[in-house]
């Protein structure tokens, strides 16, 4: 079965190459990082939940361009 995975795209302004491809020539990105508010702190992190969910979006990323999506 195949998990679907609903994005917003908006709502962070990151300062990534994400950023201007998706802001400046309209590409789609996706930008996995610390947000604004932990971001080049003292204290950077990202919470694990982020972390898990990058995961996700990196295995199904594998998996459609190999042709290998589970059923």
């Amino acid at each position: 079965m195949c998990e679907t995975f609903e994005f917003s795209s908006v709502g962070k302004k990151p300062v990534t190459d994400a950023g201007i491809l998706a802001n400046a020539l309209g590409v789609p990105a996706l930008c996995h990082g610390p947000d604004q508010l932990t971001a080049h702190g003292d204290v950077e992190y990202v919470e694990i939940r982020e972390l898990e969910l990058t995961v996700q979006v990196y295995v199904r990323l594998v998996r459609e361009f190999m042709g290998v999506l589970s059923k």
